[in-house]
């Protein structure tokens, strides 16, 4: 009678096979099957649920940004907001001075100053670069760098000057700095100082550095050589032009300041110590652009006269008429024909529109003064006198470059009122 078998465990822990005549790796292969059936079966007989909990498909990129852990900004993209617990935690330990060491802590802020930069946020890297430069670590390679990178933040903020500073202090730390050579000289282009530029681009031919990094700063540093011969032309065709100006114009001045001084005019105020003449700009609006100026006669005999802008004040009017250009050979009662076209003319009385006050003013019965800067009396000016005769009067002053006249109708009231108050 032959006893039968009874199944037990092998020491792998795996069931005895001899019976059935199946290999340990067989075997195994044959669990897996059915442990994978089981897995699609089970799965299979779930109910289908909605997704609730974690990042959205569409935003998940966004939700891990704002996530402390993953942030790389602050929220609101500010750098005065106040900081969550836990990114405030992690700052803590990243920026902490007791576990970090000087070198670390500027590594950390030079890395968040790059970030920064590539974000284009140039003030909040140029802070960020400051602290770590604050730090003053030993490792030269490192200041270098951290006020390279400022410098370029700096420059994009359109600092020049404070980018040029931290190029040379760059250069402090690390002499042969192709880098920092480079952006020296664009500051120095951008603020125009030119031989600055020249040297820090022959100070960049003579460095030697990595091929690559040397040959494109090497590009640029021509380039820029270039631009700097160009601008100093310029500068100096600038220079030229500007000298040549300025001799004609004193020249100009000149000329009319002796004009002035032949034709006897009294001119107030005077010139300052130094100067040729006053300040002959018009203090009228209507005249501005119309200083008095030196001037060929139109009957090309080669002579010139001054011209003057002058203005008619209208005291039974109210008002002041200007003219532009009045030569000095011109008489009163050419001009005041020229003006009125010589006819008669209706001209309103101004503040009095509500009675529609008109005054018929004729040309040929007009009465011009001027008023005596030596005892403020109004003296009559007869018709047949030219303007530079006028002016050539001792007590006849021209005020801020514009001679003045009072006009009147012969006999008007507006006359009588202004020889009564002088007593006549």
């Amino acid at each position: 009678m032959s006893a039968s078998r009874r199944s037990s465990p092998n020491r792998s822990g795996a069931f005895d096979t001899s019976s059935s005549g199946m290999t340990e790796k067989e075997r195994r292969q044959e669990l897996y099957k059915k442990l994978e059936k089981e897995t699609e079966a089970f799965l299979a007989s779930r109910k289908p649920a909605k997704y609730q909990e974690g990042w959205d498909e569409q935003s998940w990129e966004q939700e891990m940004a704002a996530h402390p852990l993953f942030a790389q900004q602050l929220p609101g993209g500010g750098t005065g907001s106040e900081l969550p617990p836990l990114l405030e935690a992690l700052r803590q330990v990243k920026y902490d001075e007791t576990d970090n060491s000087p070198e670390e802590l500027a590594r950390s802020y030079k890395d968040d100053g790059n970030h920064l930069f590539k974000e284009q946020q140039y003030r909040a890297a140029v802070a960020s670069y400051s602290e770590g430069i604050r730090q003053k670590t030993l490792n030269t390679e490192l200041n270098a760098q951290l006020h390279l990178n400022r410098a370029a933040a700096q420059y994009h903020l359109n600092n020049f000057n404070a980018a040029l500073e931290d190029c040379i202090l760059a250069l402090q730390f690390k002499p042969n700095y192709i880098k920092a050579m480079l952006r020296a000289a664009q500051s120095c282009w951008q603020l125009r100082k030119l031989d600055e530029c020249d040297e820090f681009c022959i100070q960049l031919e003579k460095t030697e550095g990595t091929k690559d990094v040397a040959s494109a700063a090497l590009k640029e540093a021509r380039e820029l050589t270039d631009c700097v011969d160009k601008e100093r032309k310029i500068l100096e065709r600038n220079r030229r032009k500007w000298e040549k100006e300025l001799r004609e114009r004193r020249q100009k001045a000149e000329e009319l300041a002796d004009a002035i001084k032949k034709a006897g005019v009294t001119l107030v105020p005077t010139a300052e110590d130094g100067e040729l003449l006053p300040n002959l700009t018009p203090r009228f609006p209507a005249l501005r652009n119309f200083a008095v100026s030196l001037e060929n006669d139109a009957d090309g005999s080669g002579h010139k006269s001054l011209i003057w802008p002058v203005a008619l004040v209208y005291p039974e009017l109210k008002e002041t008429d200007f003219v532009q250009r009045w030569s000095e050979q011109t008489t009163f009662s050419t001009m005041l024909s020229a003006m009125y076209q010589g006819c008669p003319a209706e001209r309103p009385v101004i503040g009095d529109e509500e009675n529609n006050t008109v005054i018929l003013y004729d040309p040929a019965e007009l009465q011009v003064w001027y008023k005596s800067s030596k005892n403020d009396k109004s003296i009559a000016v007869r018709g047949k006198s030219t303007l530079r005769q006028i002016l050539a009067q001792k007590d006849c002053a021209v005020e801020d470059g514009v001679p003045s006249f009072w006009v009147t109708r012969r006999g008007s009231e507006a006359e009588k009122e202004l020889l009564s108050k002088q007593g006549i």
